[in-house]
């Protein structure tokens, strides 16, 4: 099971909770009484009941600031300016707009300064479609963080639904609104309440189906010798499969059938190859010799092809192999290896399968001519030193494990190459940092059609492929967030560069 230390537990009801905070329930209610509201302290010239566009309720649920709400301004965590708290901003600034999600610290403080507007927050971290809300029946879902309900939950929003209008049928009753002025307002906080309490309901009770919350699937398999600690490793279906089907496993446990479902599921679906060896005897050396020569041949069990790169080892590489994940045996190892040699040369039968098995595999991720990571390196230090890259980047101290102050990218550069040459033995707390050269980077501007075609054979390249070419190249513009710069160096990655710009340190 899990540890009695582990945060798991608190960490689910975290998100829960955030769940049950950041979904929108169209409400009649709140509807009607931000309209009164208005029409009581702003007239009723303030308030077009023809047009719902206009309506806070609806403004509020999209983003939008309704003429009767304070401007709110926050210090952006990508650029460090002062920007307004609105949705257009939040999608630029991505760091930022990360930074404000519901429950976090900067959350807080937006909500302690403008205690009057959770409303309005929430629909600008969250907005929804307005002309969806008007469509909207009283008491539907209109939106969810989409990160907070995971792919294979396909009937929780279902299920939240009928219990939102079972609620609403069951305990609102709109006489009593017309003498107690905070009857609605106390419904909708029972609603939210109960809210918690059913998602909670609803994802214990899809426990043991397809649809099992990933906490539930973890605890269940760390109840299994501990095979949470290979969660992360599986996808979605892998894990759903393990999780219903891990006690038939282990009652028919040593059966060639589920030795073979196994395989299956867990790595031939993948792509990942196994390879079983088999002792064979060799023959060849007789009869000069009295006793054959034993080797272990690979044998493919799925894709019908070898991937190790020793397809036949001798006893002795076989033992020497198992020694890392074989406790003990290297120690004992030289006093049994001549007696297993024995009465291997001595089996009756001149094949005998083992249980060793063997996996290699080609990680073709970083095959391609320039791999993301160099596009990623040298178009940091290009696009920093020529202003095009001004994101903030943050950075734990490693002793205190504080932030440092927040530095630009072109100094996030400087600092990782200080670093970098710190570790490997070059002291440069007393020297500038070196200059580096950024190669095959973008060039700005893009050139033209007729600079391509100039250093081609234009009877062996046509201009339709140079401006194939040319549509492959995305638009620089200035980048000031982390993803708008690995987005842009993504675009790159395919394209083939020869420029080289040396990059000036600034000391």
């Amino acid at each position: 099971m899990a540890s009695s230390h582990s945060n798991e537990l608190q960490v689910y009801l975290n998100q829960c909770i955030q769940l049950a905070g950041t979904l929108t329930i169209k409400s009649q209610e709140s509807m009607d009484g931000l309209n009164q509201y208005v029409q009581d302290y702003y007239g009723s010239s303030a308030f077009d009941e023809t047009d719902p566009t206009t309506w806070k309720y609806y403004m509020n649920l999209a983003g939008q600031y309704h003429f009767t709400d304070t401007p709110m301004h926050v210090t952006s965590l990508d650029t460090m300016e002062i920007i307004g708290f609105t949705v257009d901003n939040l999608k630029i600034h991505t760091a930022t707009a990360a930074a404000y999600q519901f429950g976090t610290w900067e959350y807080q403080q937006l909500v302690t300064q403008y205690p009057k507007q959770v409303f309005l927050i929430l629909g600008i971290i969250y907005p929804v479609d307005m002309q969806a809300a008007i469509a909207a029946a009283d008491g539907d879902i209109l939106g969810w963080p989409a990160l907070l309900i995971e792919p294979n939950e396909f009937s929780l929003v279902q299920k939240l639904q009928g219990w939102i209008k079972a609620f609403k049928v069951r305990w609102i009753n709109p006489q009593y609104g017309i003498s107690d002025d905070l009857y609605f307002t106390v419904q909708n906080s029972n609603l939210y309440s109960g809210l918690l309490m059913a998602l909670i309901s609803y994802r214990l009770e899809a426990c043991g189906t397809a649809e099992a919350h990933s906490y539930h699937v973890r605890q269940y398999l760390a109840s299994h010798l501990g095979l949470d600690q290979y969660y992360d490793q599986l996808t979605l279906a892998q894990s759903i499969w393990l999780y219903r089907n891990i006690n038939y496993i282990g009652r028919n446990a040593g059966k060639q059938s589920t030795f073979r479902t196994l395989i299956q599921k867990l790595l031939t679906e993948r792509g990942i190859p196994l390879a079983a060896y088999v002792m064979n005897h060799d023959v060849s050396g007789m009869p000069d010799s009295l006793y054959p020569a034993i080797k272990f041949d690979a044998v493919a069990l799925n894709f019908g092809y070898n991937a190790v790169a020793d397809t036949t080892w001798t006893l002795d590489q076989m033992l020497n192999n198992e020694q890392p994940v074989a406790v003990a045996n290297a120690l004992i190892q030289p006093d049994v290896e001549a007696n297993i040699q024995t009465r291997m040369e001595n089996s009756r039968s001149n094949i005998l399968p083992t249980k060793v098995l063997n996996s290699a595999m080609i990680d073709m991720s970083g095959s391609g001519p320039w791999t993301l990571e160099d596009i990623l390196l040298h178009h940091w230090a290009f696009f920093a030193s020529r202003d095009l890259y001004t994101a903030f980047l943050v950075v734990n101290n490693p002793v205190t494990g504080e932030p440092i102050v927040p530095m630009n990218a072109k100094d996030g550069f400087t600092f990782m190459i200080y670093c970098f040459c710190q570790s490997v033995g070059f002291d440069l707390t007393a020297r500038l940092i070196p200059s580096v050269i950024a190669t095959r980077v973008q060039r700005i501007p893009t050139p033209a059609l007729a600079d391509l075609m100039s250093v081609v054979d234009a009877g062996l390249v046509a201009q339709d492929i140079a401006l194939e070419a040319l549509s492959w190249q995305p638009a620089i513009v200035p980048m000031i967030s982390v993803d708008a710069f690995c987005a842009t160096a993504n675009c790159e990655r395919t394209i083939e560069f020869d420029t080289t710009h040396p990059i000036k340190s600034d000391g």
